[in-house]
């Protein structure tokens, strides 16, 4: 039979093992959805003008967001992007209402 001691460092080390492997784990699934999501950008650098006016982008916002640190998400800069031109846009509008009452 093992020492009580010999049983809780093996049981300590195979934890540690377990929790370094877990996460080489979680940092290679962000190092891949990473990759997709600058895929996902590089697909919208191939949209014509028009396309990516439609979605409410430019051309410069698509390059900008391909520019970003690999460490950050460019679609996400996108998102807020778009969604801060569509609140702005909708802002003027009520504003336009309201002068035209």
């Amino acid at each position: 039979m093992r020492p009580a001691h010999t049983i809780s460092t093996s049981f300590a080390l195979a934890t540690r093992v377990v929790r370094v492997v877990d996460g080489f784990v979680r940092t290679l699934n962000r190092v891949r959805e990473a990759w997709a999501h600058r895929r996902a950008v590089a697909e919208l650098a191939a949209l014509d003008a028009h396309q990516l006016r439609d979605i409410g982008l430019s051309r410069a916002d698509v390059l900008w967001a391909m520019e970003t640190p690999l460490r950050e998400d460019p679609t996400m800069h996108l998102a807020r992007l778009v969604r801060e031109r569509r609140a702005a846009h909708m802002a003027a509008v009520r504003q336009a209402r309201k002068v035209w009452r």
